[in-house]
């Protein structure tokens, strides 16, 4: 039984990514700030392609952008964006205050 449920848990990570560096505010959008964030791969993702997203709570300590975990409806879409992260390096190289990275949600 415990088995089960673990491999239930590890399938829903594999849906799921992490993107960090995205600017917060108090009524914030994540839908649309994880689709502004597929623009600046090339790709066209809507908000009908990703099943949910959220953003994490802030560490107290910590003056770091909180963490937006977004799960999305397809293994293919979640793919596609993971794959072409590497297309954030200019946007990063330009925007050095305002890195973004994408990376698999494990926890």
């Amino acid at each position: 039984m415990q088995e089960d449920i673990n491999y239930l848990e590890q399938c829903g990570r594999r849906e799921c990514l992490e993107f960090q560096g995205l600017s917060w505010e108090e009524s914030e959008n994540t839908y649309q700030l994880v689709i502004g964030v597929s623009k600046l791969l090339q790709g066209d993702l809507s908000a009908k392609d990703i099943s949910v997203s959220h953003r994490l709570s802030p560490a107290s300590e910590s003056n770091r952008q909180p963490t937006i975990i977004a799960r999305f409806c397809s293994r293919r879409i979640r793919a596609s964006v993971f794959n072409n992260r590497h297309r954030l390096r200019a946007h990063n190289k330009d925007h050095p205050k305002a890195r973004i990275f994408i990376n698999e949600s494990l926890t």
